[in-house]
């Protein structure tokens, strides 16, 4: 069996027709963390691969790119994210969350801020999450609009940045409202 499976392997790789999980690692250096924001809390739901309840921990993996913003490094990071909960999609029970931030971090004031939210702190979040193309890693959607902490099980929606429409509720009220935008 073990041989049949080496060229059932060795034949696909030839044909070109490997799965993801078997594809070269992309490197993470050089991949663009999509920094957009949405217009409406539907725009962010559709957008979104997945919906889900996630725990961060404060292990994550940093990535230095080419690029500068206002004379600070790029930087790619990748997180890995526990599922514990899914409101819309199909996901692992892990989830890689590709992020960008800069070095040195800015000032808290600093409007770069709101555009690159780096690594997220060690917490329980609801996120709205879009796959990154030829890879196995998810971005955020919208950025800091896709990130909603979960305290006493209701969301915060972050100030000036989420939507107030998600503030202040359980994950199962916030499938609710999706399901009726």
């Amino acid at each position: 069996m073990k041989l049949l499976m080496t060229y059932v392997l060795a034949a696909l790789f030839s044909l070109g027709m490997t799965s993801p999980a078997l594809a070269e690692t992309p490197d993470i250096a050089k991949l663009h963390v999509n920094v957009e924001k949405v217009a409406s809390p539907k725009e962010l739901a559709t957008r979104s691969d997945v919906i889900a309840v996630v725990v961060a921990d404060e292990n994550y993996r940093a990535y230095a790119t080419q690029q500068t913003v206002n004379s600070a490094v790029l930087v790619n990071y990748v997180q890995k994210l526990q599922v514990k909960q899914i409101i819309k999609g199909l996901a692992p029970g892990e989830i890689r969350l590709l992020t960008a931030g800069v070095k040195p971090l800015p000032e808290p004031s600093d409007p770069v801020n709101a555009v690159y939210s780096g690594p997220l702190a060690e917490g329980t979040y609801v996120t709205f999450l879009r796959h990154v193309d030829g890879t196995d890693l998810y971005s955020l959607t919208g950025v800091w609009q896709g990130v909603y902490p979960l305290q006493n099980g209701k969301t915060i929606a972050l100030q000036k940045l989420g939507f107030t429409i998600f503030e202040d509720i359980s994950p199962a009220e916030l499938r609710e409202r999706i399901n009726k935008l």
